[in-house]
């Protein structure tokens, strides 16, 4: 069977999988085509957020629908980057109005 699957951006991924196949080995298998950290990819279906031991049976996968790829970003720590181990050394911040 195909897995159509897609990101909230629109970019569509096809797999080729068996009804037994994890949303583990599907991450995995995503993680290879979209050069993307395995930690970063989540899977939505039917508005559910699917669970690494999910198999494409119990969620009833169906092909005339598809799943969809929610990469999480990276959360930055403040106190990590250089500069900002202490809170007066901060840039100024200034509105900016466009002129008419």
């Amino acid at each position: 069977m195909k897995v159509a699957l897609r990101t909230i951006g629109n970019t569509r991924y096809l797999i080729d999988a068996e009804q037994h196949f994890t949303v583990a080995s599907i991450r995995i298998s995503l993680q290879k085509q979209m050069e993307a950290d395995i930690k970063h990819i989540r899977l939505i279906y039917d508005g559910k957020i699917l669970e690494e031991s999910q198999t494409l049976k119990d969620i009833n996968y169906s092909e005339d629908r598809f799943i969809i790829i929610h990469l999480n970003k990276k959360k930055i720590d403040i106190q990590q980057i250089s500069g900002f181990s202490d809170p007066t050394n901060t840039p100024t911040v200034k509105r900016f109005s466009p002129k008419k």
